[in-house]
């Protein structure tokens, strides 16, 4: 199976459009936001080595190798569904995805760019000023996710 030398240490940086679609009101992106909360939980964080049934392979930053059943385990989303999800990632290119026998690499696209908010797009009218994001409005003025109610 995976054997993995070194511990994961230090924290995690999380766009904020996953941790949107994470408490979204939409269950099939609440499973996607799931499985690639996974993905990024799980990629190696540095260059190393794993063993797969006696074969050392390669595993590089950002890339995390593993079955469709553990990623259901991990993340309590069907196989089909996982499947389906890691295909639709695929298509957005947020990873690259290669089957190894009945291991799956998956490598994140985007793990080493930092996360930076996304630029309005210009407008020939009137500038209208930037609306504040959840995080810098008072308490009573963020977003209430219907869900927690």
């Amino acid at each position: 199976m995976l054997y993995l030398k070194k511990k994961r240490k230090g924290f995690l940086r999380v766009p904020n459009e996953l941790l949107d679609d994470l408490y979204s009101d939409d269950p099939v992106l609440r499973k996607k936001a799931r499985v690639y909360l996974c993905l990024l939980r799980h990629a190696f964080f540095v260059d190393g080595v794993i063993t797969l049934s006696r074969k050392k392979i390669p595993c590089r930053r950002g890339e995390w190798i593993t079955t469709l059943r553990q990623l259901e385990e991990k993340t309590e989303v069907p196989k089909t569904l996982v499947s389906r999800l890691l295909a639709k990632l695929a298509d957005e290119g947020c990873i690259r995805v290669r089957r190894l026998g009945r291991f799956t690499q998956v490598q994140l696209l985007h793990f080493d760019e930092p996360v930076v908010a996304k630029a309005a797009k210009s407008t020939d009218g009137p500038k209208s000023p930037p609306a504040a994001s959840p995080a810098t409005l008072p308490l009573t003025q963020r977003p209430n996710y219907k869900r927690f109610e």
